[in-house]
């Protein structure tokens, strides 16, 4: 037992069952491998896998590639027992909305993006005069 608190994202009436939601791909917009959303979904999986109370472990994904490279990594013995995995299928409209949330996140970080924030935010100096 940790002591700590930690807010799954469902829990039945009963607590008996708990889940995690991941509205994540296996890819980054760029078309690179999702690494950090997979270490978030590594995260998700070690409090899943805590949850004393629970019988059914859930971690439900609206992603097909990103539920692909899950069952990958539990047929790979990194994910622990007694999690399973499903797959959300979600409304288009919802559909619709989400893409156009990843595509505003993305545009954020592009490298212009990155060039137009003041050089403050950028190396985490801060100006003498507020200091």
């Amino acid at each position: 037992m940790t002591g700590g608190v930690f807010d799954f994202d469902a829990v039945s009436r009963d607590g008996q069952t708990v889940a995690c939601i991941s509205t994540s791909g296996s890819r980054t917009a760029g078309g690179k491998a999702a690494v950090g959303k997979l270490l978030k979904i590594r995260s998700d999986l070690l409090f899943l896998s805590m949850a004393a109370d629970a019988r059914v472990c859930l971690l439900v994904l609206t992603e097909a590639d990103m539920l692909e490279t899950c069952r990958r990594e539990q047929a790979n013995g990194r994910v622990p027992g007694g999690i399973e995995f499903l797959l959300a299928d979600i409304p288009e409209e919802l559909r619709e909305r989400l893409q156009a949330a990843r595509r505003r996140a993305s545009r954020e970080m592009t490298a212009e993006a990155v060039e137009m924030l003041p050089d403050e935010l950028v190396i985490g100096v801060a100006k003498t005069d507020d200091i």
